[in-house]
């Protein structure tokens, strides 16, 4: 883990979800904030925003469905990119196909960082790909 601090920001619905990817993250030594719906995870990042030009989450871990919203998680991330993050996007949920449907819109290169996880999440996979993505972010920083 690098020295630079690796803020995510893990949004899903389920409690359970939650604190077992929050618990296993913190012990791999990044900071992890949580919102449990849409609004909540659109108004931190916002918020992450603060006065840069750009959040600064290192990645986001997001469910597809959060709530009674049909892929709204894929809605949390066209707005996190629209608003200027570039960090990772994990997606995850037990139909990769629809995710990468819902997500196709965007652009090449905002892809190149999205990433999908099958539910049930295996913990090894997850830290798989936020390891590799900390190579590309410590080289850009």
């Amino acid at each position: 883990m690098p020295e630079l601090e690796k803020k995510i920001l893990i949004v899903d619905d389920e409690e359970i979800v939650i604190r077992t990817l929050g618990d296993f993250l913190e012990d791999e030594g990044y900071t992890i904030e949580t919102a449990a719906g849409y609004d909540l995870a659109l108004q931190k990042l916002e918020e992450a925003k603060g006065s840069g030009e750009k959040p600064d989450y290192y990645a986001l871990i997001l469910d597809l469905n959060i709530g009674s919203g049909l892929y709204m998680g894929a809605e949390v991330a066209k707005n996190a990119v629209k608003i200027g993050h570039n960090g990772l996007i994990v997606m995850c949920t037990s139909d990769i196909e629809t995710a990468e449907e819902k997500t196709r819109e965007l652009k090449e290169e905002e892809l190149a960082k999205m990433h999908y996880l099958k539910k049930p999440i295996k913990l090894v996979e997850l830290l798989s790909i936020l390891d590799r993505g900390n190579n590309d972010y410590t080289s850009q920083s």
